[in-house]
């Protein structure tokens, strides 16, 4: 769509429009700031203007901290923290404020259950509430975010810990006893098997611009 910008660098969606480039010195700086003015004029010709305000820039790394852009001649602001398809990303590659964030979220979902639905209904249907209303909510894009601290692990777990001894209305089995009679995985357990299964989807179907084999 734009001859000026490399397609590699250029994400379109329905509502939104991504740029990303690798800056290893000031050069890279102005061919970004190139490509931004390129994608304005095709904005401009288009009647397809950008809503500034939804906008940011978010830096990876601490080169040229004082860099700045701008689309239209109106500057875009600099971002510490962006939600991206439901995914917080931040600049310190951190995804501790997203894990915060969805366990809020899923403790609500679960609470939720838990009021509308009493402990002694059919486990079944506990099961399936906890599966589709609470568990896809933590584990949605966990190939992205999938934590590796220890503390952030255990977060998770403990989330499924409660929904587990709500779900079989049992508070004396332990924790693994439980996800046997559920026919659970540990959270844990369950993202490293979407991690595999991605990788394999990957290694079968690569991408036209990412081919997993190279690496």
């Amino acid at each position: 769509i734009f001859t000026e910008v490399s397609p590699s660098r250029l994400l379109l969606f329905a509502d939104d429009t991504q740029y990303f480039r690798s800056t290893d010195c000031l050069s890279d700086c102005l061919s970004v700031q190139q490509d931004l003015d390129a994608i304005s004029d095709w904005s401009k010709r288009e009647n397809l203007s950008f809503n500034i305000s939804k906008s940011g820039h978010m830096r990876f790394g601490s080169k040229f901290p004082n860099t700045s852009y701008s689309i239209n001649e109106i500057t875009v602001p600099s971002v510490a923290q962006y939600k991206d398809i439901g995914v917080i990303l931040s600049s310190n590659l951190s995804f501790t404020a997203h894990l915060n964030r969805i366990l809020s979220k899923a403790y609500n979902s679960l609470c939720m259950i838990r009021r509308a639905v009493p402990a002694n209904c059919s486990m079944a249907l506990k099961r399936t509430l906890y599966l589709t209303l609470v568990r896809s909510q933590v584990i949605y894009c966990s190939q992205v975010w999938r934590p590796y601290h220890v503390q952030e692990s255990k977060a998770l777990e403990r989330l499924q810990r409660r929904a587990t001894k709500y779900v079989l209305n049992n508070f004396q089995l332990d924790y693994k006893s439980r996800l046997v009679s559920l026919n659970l995985l540990p959270l844990t357990l369950w993202m490293e098997l979407q991690d595999i299964l991605l990788f394999l989807k990957l290694l079968k179907t690569p991408p036209e611009n990412f081919d997993v084999s190279e690496y």
